[in-house]
């Protein structure tokens, strides 16, 4: 399923990284602009929101080459499911 970047929120306490990395963000870019698929963004759903949870870069990435939607895998949950997810991604 498609989301638009706009619906996905990404300040509620679900990504678990210090800090992005830019010369990843930038890599990923340069592949979306080669037409290379990447991998959904996993995001959870209470119903209301989408909540980011894995593939953040890739999120940064779709929006430095201008792209306004995105693949994603959505999962039903509330925010603490979410936040929860998120801490078991890159442990």
């Amino acid at each position: 399923m498609k989301l638009k970047l706009s619906q996905i929120v990404i300040d509620k306490g679900t990504q678990t990284r210090d800090e992005m990395d830019q010369k990843t963000v930038s890599e990923y870019a340069e592949v979306l602009m080669n037409k290379e698929v990447m991998p959904p963004l996993e995001v959870f759903s209470d119903g209301i929101n989408y909540y980011l949870v894995d593939g953040f870069h890739r999120y940064f990435a779709n929006k430095q080459v201008g792209n306004t939607e995105v693949e994603v895998n959505i999962h039903k949950g509330t925010l603490r499911d979410a936040q929860q997810f998120a801490l078991g991604v890159n442990d």
